[in-house]
């Protein structure tokens, strides 16, 4: 038995899509529909079961209400699926009971001359084979069950006419066609939902994706200008030294290890972060101190994307203080280290300059420094500098929640 995946392949997650709750919530209308319809058509009920045995109107009835209850529960389940196959049986069984009349009718008109009751149903029930079925098999239904109906009361009625018979069928269509028609706009409603839901959800991922590589590629960039160019830029004024090599070798394993997600999650330790820290100080700027203080817990590390960004950061900061501090300035970084912050303050004395007319697409601010830092969850940098009271720059990382 085929159910409704192609109508309702947004079931897959019964706990969250929205046309699997909008399929439960019509369900759910259609089987209390199904339960109280009985009590409110007694007196129709009552008329033709003058013209049936007892125990068939007994029997139909049991059919229309049990599966009813059947699907009320169903739609509590875990798995949708559930309410689709019990909903399934709903529209069976009523199907059933249709067939059935013919085989039992004692051939006498009832005391109303109608079968009321079980074309009051017929709505209702298609409401169960819109959840069950594809939309155009549901409506196949909805026409069949309808048509056989009032057939039913066009046999138990000595009065009806061809043209009373097609207009008891055009009302009896149109009065079962809103219950329908609103469950399909409901549930179809919430198929589109889910598959607007499902390609913001692709926006999204593709959205990370691409971040995630620009990321990568900033950092990429950010160890080509501060670690290989300074290497290069050191070798072309000063030449070449063992401790030069060491850096080119440190370098080159970077560059290593930026491949490897293992080593992007990996913590680094103050005592990793301070020597990091200097190794980068003494390419730019020889001579320079790096100093620390620390208030921190003995289990303390630091994420090492924050760990580059604020040393690559630092690195380039020191860089743009030699090439134009002046030869007169002096240099100093201090790391202030905390259990859920890393502070890196980078100062000179030189000539400054003013912030306002620096070119917004100058690498060694825009990226070495600003950018690269805001790209890290929980880094930012300050800048401030004015011609004549040299330049400081404040490197800062705090642990997110």
């Amino acid at each position: 038995m085929a159910t409704n995946a192609a109508a309702f392949s947004s079931l897959r997650s019964p706990s969250t899509s929205a046309a699997d709750l909008t399929a439960r919530q019509v369900s759910r209308f259609g089987s209390i529909a199904l339960c109280l319809y009985p009590l409110l058509l007694i007196s129709s009920i009552d008329a033709l079961a003058d013209v049936v045995p007892m125990w068939w109107t007994i029997a139909a009835l049991a059919a229309i209400v049990v599966p009813g209850l059947a699907l009320l529960v169903s739609t509590f389940a875990t798995d949708s699926q559930w309410t689709v196959r019990t909903a399934w049986g709903v529209s069976i069984s009523y199907a059933a009971v249709i067939t059935s009349f013919a085989f039992v009718w004692t051939g006498l008109p009832t005391d109303d001359g109608s079968g009321a009751w079980l074309t009051a149903i017929a709505g209702v029930v298609s409401v169960a084979a819109v959840v069950a079925m594809p939309i155009p098999a549901a409506i196949a239904y909805l026409l069949a069950s309808v048509t056989a109906t009032r057939l039913i009361g066009a046999s138990v009625s000595e009065r009806t006419s061809p043209s009373e018979f097609v207009t008891d069928l055009a009302w009896g269509l149109f009065v079962a066609a809103v219950p329908f028609v609103i469950a399909i706009f409901a549930i179809e409603t919430g198929r589109l939902r889910d598959r607007a839901q499902e390609r913001a959800s692709r926006r999204a991922e593709a959205a990370a994706a691409e971040q995630s590589r620009r990321r990568e590629r900033s950092k990429l960039d950010a160890i080509t200008h501060d670690r290989i160019m300074s290497i290069m830029w050191a070798a072309s004024h000063e030449g070449t030294s063992a401790e030069m090599q060491t850096q080119a070798l440190a370098t080159l394993a970077q560059l290593d290890a930026l491949q490897a997600d293992d080593e992007l999650q990996r913590a680094v330790s103050p005592e990793e972060l301070i020597s990091e820290a200097e190794s980068a100080a003494a390419i730019v700027a020889p001579g320079v101190q790096v100093h620390n203080t620390a208030t921190i817990e003995p289990s303390t590390t630091y994420p090492l994307d924050a760990v580059h960004a604020i040393v690559s950061a630092m690195s380039e900061a020191l860089h743009n203080s030699v090439r134009h501090a002046g030869s007169d300035a002096t240099r100093s970084v201090l790391f202030t280290m905390e259990t859920d912050s890393l502070t890196a303050e980078i100062r000179d004395d030189g000539v400054g300059f003013d912030q306002d007319h620096v070119p917004p697409d100058r690498l060694g601010i825009a990226l070495s420094v600003r950018g690269r830092m805001e790209q890290i969850p929980g880094c930012s940098a300050m800048i401030t500098s004015a011609p004549g009271d040299g330049t400081r720059v404040i490197l800062t990382w705090r642990r997110q929640p």
